[in-house]
């Protein structure tokens, strides 16, 4: 089990960074986290008004890991997809409610119900493409290759299946695939999306955010892996440290039958070269664009993004995201599930927290299928998304306020985010007083 031999234990874990006035609650409890066994590495960072209050990082498993540490932030990076497109809806490119075969006529092909599927469908997860039926080859994915149409032509030949009575249903990696296809078809240099956000906002911006990274680039710079140990390893080190809560989250998770933010039980694995956590470490999978799920980042880099679109497209005297655009992003939120959630998906593609909590300790809503899921804990009102295993990537705009928080530690079986979302509530209850 490697480091993970650790987790749970009562440990003695520096933590690097400041935070403002008034906010050492919020450090105290990162610190906590970390003594208590719940991280390997770990970073927050949060931006109020275009400044920088909250910036920290720990790691008791990676003596080289810093808050530029660079790491993998799962479906986080569906944000970064969604500014994209809106760049693109800004500029006259793109519209959300035109039909996918505007822009890309081979992707109708004849398959019952595709012709109709709108750009929003696609954003909302509503386009009926949750998985493929053919694996793809990772290096279909590499910058490069992509206008050799290799993931175009599969999602070409896919027919789309949605679930019985309702449109909406998770689609955890192909999301990112199908968005790319329009996007590169439609912007005028044909770029793709991690280029053109890396020459056109967050190379501006000075976000150390990254979607497909080159090898020489991965040799530059501190990379951190994730890792997600199995049910068993997890049940073993978290029974031998009497931790209760762990065991009754896995058994939680165990019982569940339903959808989760990774896949459906019964999909198969997206790439031909399996879709265990150590390929996702891997150079390869690191180059490849994999607009839904391989964003790299720091959360220093990512937390400018977030307060950028918390002040409204714009940081430090520039526009990376005009009014309309901006307003189109956030527009329309629509109700559905997701893996069990409730969720309220812009035609932009973010999710809007309607169910949120109005303040912390007042009652939280639980999911149709029964649990307590992670959005029914964000502050009600804000945006974004969050990835597997803990990561969370959320905006205020009435605050101002944009927060990040990405983990190493994989918990796969904590629906509720509990590291992010309980430091989360801790900031806002500082902020409240």
């Amino acid at each position: 089990m490697g480091t993970f031999a650790k987790m749970f234990s009562p440990q003695e874990v520096k933590v690097h960074g400041t935070v403002a006035e008034g906010l050492d609650p919020v450090k105290a409890l990162f610190q906590e986290q970390f003594n208590a066994g719940e991280e390997l590495s770990a970073q927050v960072c949060v931006y109020l008004k275009g400044k920088r209050i909250v910036d920290l990082a720990a790691s008791s498993a990676d003596s080289a890991y810093t808050p530029d540490s660079l790491q993998t932030i799962w479906s986080s990076t569906k944000n970064l997809t969604a500014l994209a497109m809106a760049c693109l809806v800004d500029r006259g490119l793109l519209s959300y409610s035109d039909k996918v075969t505007k822009y890309w006529p081979e992707f109708g092909n004849g398959q019952a119900g595709k012709e109709e599927i709108t750009v929003a469908d696609v954003m909302r997860h509503e386009c009926g493409l949750p998985q493929f039926d053919q694996q793809l080859d990772i290096q279909d994915s590499f910058p490069e290759n992509i206008h050799r149409n290799g993931v175009g032509r599969v999602i070409e030949e896919e027919t789309p299946c949605w679930p019985e009575n309702e449109r909406r249903e998770y689609h955890g990696i192909t999301r990112g695939f199908v968005a790319q296809e329009v996007f590169r078809r439609v912007e005028p240099g044909g770029r793709t999306i991690g280029q053109f956000l890396r020459e056109d906002v967050l190379g501006p911006l000075g976000a150390d955010v990254f979607i497909g990274l080159s090898e020489e680039e991965q040799k530059k710079r501190h990379i951190a892996n994730v890792e997600a140990p199995s049910d068993k390893d997890v049940e073993n080190t978290a029974g031998k440290q009497g931790r209760k809560d762990v065991m009754e989250a896995m058994r939680r998770f165990r019982a569940y039958e339903g959808e989760t933010e990774g896949k459906r039980k019964e999909h198969k694995d997206t790439w031909k070269q399996g879709a265990a956590i150590s390929f996702w470490n891997t150079t390869s999978c690191r180059r490849a664009e994999i607009p839904s799920a391989g964003g790299l980042a720091s959360a220093r880099g990512l937390a400018k993004v977030a307060g950028m679109l918390a002040t409204g497209g714009k940081a430090e005297g520039r526009t990376f995201l005009g009014e309309a655009g901006f307003r189109a992003m956030h527009d329309l939120p629509t109700e559905g599930w997701t893996f069990g959630m409730h969720t309220f998906y812009t035609q932009g593609g973010v999710n809007f927290y309607n169910d949120g909590q109005v303040q912390r300790g007042s009652p939280v809503k639980e999911g149709r299928d029964g649990m307590v899921h992670y959005g029914q804990l964000v502050p009600k009102g804000l945006h974004g998304w969050g990835g597997y295993g803990g990561s969370v990537f959320l905006w205020d705009q009435e605050r101002e306020l944009g927060f990040v928080y990405i983990p190493t530690y994989l918990a796969w079986y904590d629906l509720k985010k509990e590291r992010a979302t309980n430091l989360l509530s801790t900031l806002y209850s500082c902020l409240k007083d």
